[in-house]
């Protein structure tokens, strides 16, 4: 049940390419809101219990969907969704490039998602990486 951080990449990776494709400012800022929340819902959705991924042993896992990252998930996607409808008078007045801005927060929402749920430390190295995209914005 890793689903909210397969949402919170695919939103990502969707914003990328349908901006590609319908280069419009509120297509992209629709699309990367909409993830945002469907993130956030789907981390609220899940079950409680804990969900390992990439596990060596029992205890020794990569990644762990439990109470305290789903709630990390849920934060960082309102977060997200927020600073998007924030973004968006910037975004009508062509301030920014709204494909970019969408994606960009996009991967640091992923980030955001893993690092709540990383237990070693290369996932961390990875989360943080990524959750440090925001940054760059604008």
């Amino acid at each position: 049940m890793i689903w909210p951080l397969l949402i919170a990449a695919g939103t990502a990776v969707a914003v990328l390419l349908i901006d590609l494709v319908i280069p419009r400012w509120y297509v992209s800022l629709t699309l990367g809101v909409l993830g945002a929340l469907g993130t956030a819902a789907t981390a609220f959705v899940a079950p409680s219990g804990r969900y390992a991924l990439l596990c060596a042993t029992e205890d020794q896992c990569s990644y762990v969907l439990d109470d305290p990252a789903k709630l990390i998930a849920i934060l960082i996607a309102v977060l997200t969704a927020a600073a998007l409808l924030l973004y968006a008078p910037a975004l009508k007045l062509g301030d920014a490039p709204a494909g970019e801005v969408g994606f960009l927060l996009a991967c640091a929402m992923t980030g955001g998602v893993v690092l709540g749920g990383a237990r070693d430390l290369l996932t961390l190295i990875v989360a943080l990486e990524t959750r440090s995209e925001e940054r760059r914005v604008g």
